[in-house]
């Protein structure tokens, strides 16, 4: 009966330590595709610079022209480099980036 209750005693631990290796296994697998998530998703927005400065040389087209060129063109960069492309991401970029310039080329009047 000693024996038992040994035995049983050390299953029960055992499957304790099973269940909280698993959970701790869970929660590191799913950090570990949060963080690459999100590298992905800064690398997608830090395209949208050197696009827009491409979209900016195109002087004949409005704005409205010029963000459909940036936001077609990071899509197809999102595509090719197996990216989510997240377009409202990607639009409060552009716009964030138009802000800026139009704040630091502000001319004095």
């Amino acid at each position: 009966m000693e024996n038992l209750e040994w035995i049983l005693s050390l299953a029960v631990t055992a499957l304790s330590l099973a269940v909280a290796c698993a959970s701790f296994l869970i929660k590191l697998v799913q950090a570990l595709r949060d963080k690459i998530k999100a590298k992905k998703r800064g690398e997608l927005l830090d395209a949208v610079a050197p696009i827009m400065e491409i979209a900016e040389n195109c002087v004949k087209y409005d704005g409205a022209d010029k963000k459909r060129y940036v936001m077609h063109s990071v899509a197809e960069y999102a595509a090719e480099n197996g990216i989510a492309f997240d377009a409202k991401a990607v639009a409060d970029k552009i716009e964030e980036l138009v802000a800026f310039s139009k704040q630091v080329n502000k001319r004095e009047k």
